[in-house]
């Protein structure tokens, strides 16, 4: 069977819409506000301290009221304005469609490695998209791929057959008609839109983004890694891939797209984190091209927000319990047959953990529950980074870790010195590790009870990360799939007007965007586990890890 799903995703796979890589200008680190005519003076904060976002926000105000700034003498921390905000209450009323820009003075950058300037792509592959084959594929991807064939597909016991069902068992897309006409009114030919979807899962997502596209844009552009649409450039270019390598051609066609009114879609999370009730850090390229794009048209321009929810439909506990002995077997742990799946997960993740630790070298602490336990391994393998690599104070431990990973790899791939090559390899080895715990954390799963969904995930995450081996594990990697039929509840919150005026504010105002982004699609993924909260808890189980 794998040939032919192999075959499926070639005709099916829409885009991995990833962040803007090449040429790629990292978050901003600090940036002084500009000065102007005295008028209101803002709170002073230690000069040594970022500048509250809250505080931001009234500068902003005071200037859409017409008065203007007081300079001030310090300055704040733009990485973390994009980054989550756990600590600051929600407030209702700060929207972009309401405010005048804060005339920001656009920030310096900082690289968290000294390394050359990144090359310059090869040569663009510009999508040539073709309107017959884009609409084809939008009915393999459903029937092939998402919700399986028509009409059988509502038969019990026929819809659960292997060629019936979809590949990845969705027997149904709960898409709510107000989120469905909201994002209609802010992606259509009449306006300038860049869709921003949340990425819990590989490969699925990218069935989701075609499914999307087909409610509002059925010819829109989307990102995707430059290895999947050079693997077959001839199909995927007709389908609308933009290659994440091309540059400043690569964002200027992206404009155009959103300009002709098919919109732009991009993955702002970046990287797939495996992690179904968090949105995580956002990237700069969603924002970066609704700016650019606001400043060229008198079309309202909009980031258009979009977060989905897997659940599973029934107790998929036997499918959990195969894919623990999977992982198991091929990580060489002890089985934990005859446990009960709250057990048996519980004694799978302290099993990886303990391994990990000895293959690393970490002789640390042993005392605290798992979470604590995994958290000074964690701390004890970025301090280790720290001591050779430089990691950015002012961004979170995880955006640090990511970004040094990223340096480190293109470093290796360039360096010819045999002793940096293997010390780049143990590094990159260690940041991914610290990663891959740091998405496993007590925030996030260390609650009295684990839904399956937060099961499933984890355990696919542990594959993902740390299974590796031949053709058959490859196609696992890249089509995981679900251990029983799920449903897809999907959300749309505000879309965000960006304002041409506000183009004044540089990366300010767009790191604000991003902010405020991730806000929006935090709140909504909220909203929608509250409302399946009945359904996900029936199946709970205790949290083993507690």
């Amino acid at each position: 069977m794998a040939p032919v799903f192999s075959l499926a995703l070639a005709l099916a796979l829409p885009a991995s819409a990833q962040r803007l890589t090449t040429p790629k200008v990292p978050a901003p680190s600090v940036a002084p506000i500009a000065s102007a005519l005295p008028a209101v003076p803002l709170p002073q904060a230690d000069p040594s301290k970022p500048l509250a976002i809250d505080t931001l926000r009234r500068a902003s105000l005071a200037l859409a009221k017409g008065q203007p700034l007081i300079k001030l003498n310090y300055t704040f921390d733009l990485a973390k304005l994009a980054a989550p905000f756990d600590d600051e209450p929600a407030d209702p009323h700060w929207d972009f469609d309401a405010r005048s820009p804060a005339t920001l003075q656009a920030p310096r950058t900082r690289w968290p490695l000294a390394r050359p300037a990144p090359p310059k792509p090869s040569s663009f592959l510009e999508p040539a998209p073709n309107r017959p084959i884009m609409r084809a594929l939008a009915h393999v991807n459903r029937w092939v791929m998402l919700t399986g064939i028509p009409l059988l597909n509502k038969i019990p016991v026929v819809r659960d057959w292997p060629l019936v069902r979809g590949y990845f068992r969705l027997r149904e897309i709960d898409f709510p008609e107000k989120d469905r006409a909201r994002l209609a009114r802010a992606v259509n030919s009449d306006t300038a839109a860049f869709l921003a979807p949340n990425h819990p899962e590989f490969a699925t997502d990218w069935m989701m983004d075609k499914e999307l596209s087909t409610h509002v844009a059925p010819y829109m552009a989307a990102w995707a890694a430059r290895e999947i649409v050079r693997a077959a450039p001839w199909l995927w270019l007709r389908n609308n891939l933009i290659s994440n390598d091309g540059g400043e051609a690569a964002k200027e066609y992206s404009v155009r797209s959103a300009l002709e009114g098919h919109a732009t879609l991009l993955h702002p999370e970046g990287a797939v984190h495996w992690t179904g009730d968090y949105v995580h850090r956002l990237f700069p390229g969603v924002a970066e091209l609704a700016v650019r794009t606001s400043l060229k048209t008198a079309k309202p321009t909009y980031i258009a927000p979009v977060v989905w929810k897997f659940r599973f439909v029934g107790d998929v506990s036997g499918g959990l319990l195969r894919e623990i002995a999977y992982l198991e077997k091929a990580l060489s742990l002890p089985t934990g047959e005859g446990l009960e799946l709250a057990a048996r997960f519980g004694e799978l993740e302290e099993g990886i953990l303990a391994q990990r630790m000895k293959q690393f070298g970490y002789a640390g602490a042993s005392e605290g529950d798992f979470f604590a336990r995994q958290e000074a391994f964690r701390a004890w393998l970025i301090d280790d980074l720290a001591g050779r690599h430089f990691l950015d104070a002012a961004l979170p431990p995880a955006g640090g870790v990511l970004r040094v990973a990223r340096a480190m790899r293109t470093e290796l791939g360039r360096s010819a010195d045999e002793a940096r090559r293997a010390q780049l390899a143990s590094d990159i080895e260690k940041a991914d590790e610290a990663r891959r715990l740091g998405e496993f954390s007590r925030e996030i799963y260390g609650g009295e009870r684990l839904t399956q969904e937060q099961i499933y995930e984890s355990l696919k995450r542990d594959r993902d990360r740390l299974v590796r081996g031949g053709f058959v594990e490859a196609i696992g990697r890249m089509l995981p799939r679900p251990v029983g039929p799920r449903i897809a509840h999907v959300g749309v919150p505000a879309p965000i007007r960006v304002l041409k005026a506000a183009a004044a504010g540089g990366k300010v105002y767009e790191a604000l965007l991003l902010e405020y982004t991730r806000e929006r699609m935090q709140a909504k993924l909220d909203e929608i586990n509250r409302r399946i909260a009945p359904e996900t808890a029936r199946y709970a189980v205790a949290n083993p890890l507690r």
